[in-house]
């Protein structure tokens, strides 16, 4: 039994699927009927989220449920290890990269940090923009496909003062 905080399945090969749990990545390879813990190459294992691209799942890895730092890593369907993703992200995120913050659609990718920032990988998981440095109270957000061909995220926030 593992703390799962969310699962996605990839987008055209149903038996493939993801969760981001408390002890790292879980996959399965036919529809959930079995799992596996990927954690080959992680020194931290607590996991929040999950996104699925077509050859890969991102995932993102943080030091617990109240952490002030993560970090995005990457799983090559099939593979036996994990890395960390760069490629135009810092080493290190501001706070955790939490449940409902990540989003993937075919070979684009979409996340946002504790501390803000939106980043964009139009190219999998490589190629990554910081589009936006200060996103007040990030909680989730929504990763449109316009007419098949365009996609932006739409970033859901709340401002503590309305509660």
């Amino acid at each position: 039994m593992f703390d799962v905080h969310e699962v996605r399945a990839h987008p055209t090969s149903p038996n493939i699927v993801a969760a981001a749990a408390a002890v790292g990545l879980c996959v399965s390879l036919d529809g959930g009927q079995t799992w596996e813990i990927v954690s080959q190459g992680l020194e931290l294992k607590y996991s929040l989220a999950v996104a699925v691209l077509h050859d890969e799942v991102l995932f993102g890895i943080a030091d617990g449920p109240f952490a002030k730092q993560s970090q995005i890593w990457r799983w090559k369907i099939g593979s036996e290890s994990v890395d960390q993703v760069r490629d135009g992200l810092p080493e290190w995120l501001d706070g955790k990269v939490d449940t409902g913050q990540i989003a993937a659609s075919s070979e684009r990718a979409v996340f946002v940090d504790g501390g803000g920032k939106l980043w964009l990988s139009e190219a999998g998981s490589k190629g990554w923009k910081c589009l936006t440095p200060d996103i007040p109270y990030p909680f989730g957000f929504y990763y449109y496909l316009i007419e098949g061909k365009y996609s932006f995220p739409r970033v859901k926030s709340y401002d503590p003062a309305r509660l």
